[in-house]
């Protein structure tokens, strides 16, 4: 049963889109120097090797840093380990160059149609038809 008055949902739903929105805006509009970025590496996978730095450097060319950054935060807050971290900024990044993204704002509003289509691609695998039970040998 649902216990929730009539538009409380949808309440709910408007405030958590609104906060998305906000704290999308504060992301698409910070600025980064790459001595930030590579803080916020160390803060948090520790000292970059030299393939990292070299990475980053390129990246922050290409990009920009604030890309580079936001890209960073996104990998922490996706808990990408210190090991995957360089491969997994390397995928991203990639994936953004062949989209032509070049601005945060438009890296955000990407990753949000991506998670967007993976739930509901997971709602779909999870609302099939319920699976049998193998049936065993000895029964």
């Amino acid at each position: 049963m649902d216990f929730t008055r009539p538009g409380e949902a949808d309440f709910a739903e408007n405030i958590t889109s609104i906060n998305n929105t906000s704290t999308n805006k504060l992301l698409a509009d910070a600025q980064h120097s790459f001595q930030e970025i590579t803080t916020l590496w160390q803060n948090n996978w520790g000292f970059p090797n030299g393939i990292a730095q070299q990475d980053l450097t390129e990246w922050s060319k290409e990009f920009g840093n604030n890309l580079v950054y936001y890209c960073v935060e996104f990998a922490l807050r996706h808990n990408v380990t210190a090991r995957g971290a360089d491969p997994y900024l390397n995928r991203k990044l990639s994936d953004y160059r062949k989209q032509g993204i070049k601005t945060v704002q438009a890296a955000i509003e990407s990753d949000q149609r991506h998670e967007q289509q993976m739930s509901r691609e997971y709602q779909q695998k999870n609302n099939s038809a319920p699976r049998k039970p193998k049936k065993r040998i000895y029964d």
